[in-house]
């Protein structure tokens, strides 16, 4: 998830086999194949060094391909000059281990710019092709290909330099010698037709990719501008809130104290129930008009304390009746400390709310360390969820509690602050078999203790 706007569809990572396996949905999950390429691709716009390391990460799949149809071609091609393209291979593979490396430095991200491997992309293509037949060979039309990806990922003035350089080459190649195919097994004709086939379809891959990736710019666009005027109505609406919540916390405070002194327990708690409530509307406002952003600088939480500390205050305020398991031990993270508060609470209620409709209503709150990350775990032992329900989870004014009045919102802005948190949030349903919802944040070295 990293992209300005919440792409909030979910995308389920398994059908059910006849309603009994939950199936999941990752909240603004890449889809695969294809698309998954071209949702990579539109993410990579989203920070600086984010389309470099993509072109990085992709160029080792092309290599791969190219090791593998020369080593064919060479087969089917005895004359073929095999030892200056494996040579020129060679130096891909050893561009991209530098590229690699450079990316993991802040001194040295110069040198693996988007323009220089673009550039750089641009003559390896044109120098095995000249060792391969030029503009005879079949697969000459793929020297565009680099003009194409600079479109996606670049600026116009590094599409213009990568197609001044492919249009050089293609003067140069055009004096190339043509491909060897005397000799060839098996007919040089059938051969060539093979090769010409497949370039096609290359080219109709590229082209489709290309076409994704605009219809999801496209569509990303038209959805933000939808979304735009109500954000800016919530922001005004967060703004008109702040001054009579911070009357609240002050009243309810002053209350407690009062009712302290009169030594009357049951109103003490009941204004610090108020206090406490308006303060958590007042950080929720915050959020709302944007006060806590994905550049804010974090601090580190323990997640566990914090899920318990939330949990507790909501089962209490939604007076839930059932079964309850809080988290034990301690989990670091780097967390703006309102949000995850926020996203817990969020989750505790829908979760409370889905086990209520079960007479022995259960809901389970857990936090544990997975790799390098942790994870906070809400389950219930609710309804569920049927797969075209938890397909939409997660959109706007779509939700999973419509028979009791849900909107959605819920679930979209927890998604959207685990987005700026740099975590992601699943959740896997089945029908009668409850739901789970898993907020995955990055931890810190901090070891479990208790």
């Amino acid at each position: 998830m990293g992209t300005g706007f919440l792409a909030a569809s979910g995308r389920q990572d398994g059908a059910t086999a006849a309603g009994l396996a939950p199936a999941r949905a990752d909240i603004a999950v890449r889809g695969g194949g294809l698309e998954g390429w071209a949702r990579a691709a539109l993410d990579a716009l989203t920070d600086a060094d984010a389309p470099a390391r993509w072109l990085v990460t992709q160029r080792w799949a092309i290599l791969a391909v190219l090791a593998l149809a020369v080593a064919g071609a060479h087969v089917v091609l005895p004359g073929l000059r095999a030892g200056p393209i494996a040579g020129l291979l060679g130096a891909g593979v050893l561009a991209n281990l530098l590229w690699s490396a450079a990316l993991r430095r802040e001194a040295a991200r110069t040198v693996a710019t988007v323009e220089s491997q673009i550039l750089a992309d641009a003559a390896l293509g044109a120098g095995l092709l000249w060792f391969a037949g030029g503009l005879e060979n079949p697969f000459s039309p793929l020297l565009v290909l680099p003009v194409v990806i600079a479109g996606v990922v670049a600026t116009r003035r590094v599409v213009l330099e990568t197609a001044l350089v492919v249009l050089g080459a293609a003067v140069v190649l055009a004096r190339a010698e043509p491909l060897p195919l005397v000799g060839a097994r098996p007919d040089p004709a059938l051969v060539a037709n093979a090769a010409s086939v497949t370039a096609l379809a290359v080219l109709a891959a590229a082209a489709s990719w290309v076409a994704l990736v605009l219809a999801r710019r496209r569509a990303e666009a038209l959805q933000a501008q939808a979304w735009a005027a109500p954000g800016r109505a919530f922001a005004a609406l967060a703004h008109e809130l702040a001054t009579p919540l911070n009357s609240l916390v002050f009243a309810g405070e002053e209350v407690a104290a009062q009712a302290g002194q009169a030594t009357d327990p049951a109103l003490a708690r009941m204004a610090e129930l108020v206090s406490r409530e308006a303060r958590r509307a007042g950080e929720l406002s915050a959020l709302m008009m944007g006060h806590v952003r994905a550049n804010a600088p974090p601090k580190p939480v323990d997640a566990a304390a914090l899920a318990r500390e939330a949990a507790s205050g909501e089962f209490d305020r939604l007076r839930f009746p059932g079964s309850r398991e809080l988290p034990t031990g301690a989990f670091m993270v780097e967390a703006p400390e309102p949000a995850l508060f926020h996203v817990v609470t969020s989750l505790v209620a829908n979760a409370a709310r889905a086990a209520s409709q079960n007479a022995a209503a259960e809901v389970h709150v857990q936090v544990d360390r997975c790799g390098e990350r942790v994870e906070i775990r809400v389950s219930d032992n609710g309804p569920g969820m049927a797969p075209a329900v938890l397909a939409h989870l997660g959109e706007p004014m779509r939700t999973g509690h419509a028979p009791r009045g849900g909107t959605g919102l819920g679930l979209y802005a927890a998604a959207l602050l685990a987005s700026r948190m740099g975590g992601r949030l699943r959740v896997e349903s089945a029908p009668g078999r409850g739901t789970t919802a898993v907020l995955e944040l990055p931890g810190t070295p901090a070891r479990r203790s208790g």
